[in-house]
């Protein structure tokens, strides 16, 4: 019974929409994180350029520490170039 109505509360994407956040994700970080998170040294040996290439799920461990910072206000530092809020959200 509970299978079944967990199958009846996911929500249905349609393949189309289905990489809209992967891709608005992937843009984020591409445009605030990797000029300090990527290369050959990156800044807390964290390299999410690298990250970027597979499935959030593969490092998920990753993800949830950066949301977490993101959610924080911690990253990017106040020194640099920030999101409005409304990407935060």
């Amino acid at each position: 019974m509970i299978a079944g109505l967990t199958v009846a509360l996911t929500p249905r994407v349609h393949a189309d929409e289905a990489d809209t956040a992967p891709t608005v994700v992937r843009q984020l970080v591409r445009d605030t994180c990797l000029d300090c998170h990527s290369g050959d040294t990156p800044t807390a040996n964290l390299d999410l350029e690298t990250a970027l290439e597979s499935a959030v799920t593969v490092r998920s461990d990753l993800w949830e520490r950066v949301v977490r910072k993101l959610r924080a206000r911690q990253m990017p530092p106040v020194d640099a170039p920030r999101p409005e809020e409304a990407t935060y959200s």
